[in-house]
């Protein structure tokens, strides 16, 4: 009885041990090496801290340390490269969302199907010119030219008031001037 207690006691104590073993010996190798030079430090004597950094250079493996560098840099460099690659795709994807959304707000109005098309703008009025048989012609801040083609007059409409142009439902355009409320039937010219 004795003897399988004593047995499973010094097993217990091998599984301890090796469960306490790092999993890669090597790291530990090194990170001690490594200890070695910075308890050179501590010594104050100029003799003993020479002969202390020349026992801790025999057991460095240089070559080995100046690849591990190498490689350090040669990745740095790669993950470097990686967030230029991806600042520059970001640069260039906003550049052309900002270009499609200008040819859409440029194409808002003219007969042309197209399946991304705009439905409603916003835009603050700039100018305002009565039309010499027709309605009034009206220039929006984002450079686009409409013309009343509702009878309705549109009267209360003043340079620097914000409209809204939205697509009707049977076709043509409906501006609303956001102040009034008031609804005209539109066509854009330019």
């Amino acid at each position: 009885m004795a003897s399988r207690i004593l047995t499973f006691l010094s097993s217990s104590l091998i599984l301890v041990g090796i469960a306490q073993i790092p999993a890669n010996a090597q790291d530990l190798d090194e990170a001690e090496k490594l200890e070695a030079f910075r308890e050179c430090v501590t010594y104050e004597d100029n003799d003993e801290r020479l002969a202390c950094y020349d026992a801790a250079a025999r057991g460095f493996d240089f070559e080995a340390a100046s690849k591990s560098l190498v490689e350090a840099k040669r990745i740095s460099d790669e993950a470097e490269q990686l967030k230029i690659e991806a600042e520059a795709r970001a640069i260039a994807d906003a550049k052309r969302a900002i270009e499609e959304e200008k040819k859409r707000l440029n194409d808002f109005g003219k007969t042309t199907p197209d399946k991304n098309r705009l439905n409603v703008i916003k835009a603050t009025v700039v100018r305002i010119r009565p039309g010499k048989v027709t309605g009034t012609y009206v220039m929006l801040d984002n450079s686009q030219v409409w013309q009343q083609t509702s009878g309705k007059n549109i009267y209360n409409l003043k340079v620097g008031m914000t409209v809204t142009i939205k697509r009707g439902l049977v076709g043509g355009f409906m501006m609303t001037i956001d102040k009034t409320r008031k609804v005209v039937r539109m066509k854009r010219i330019i």
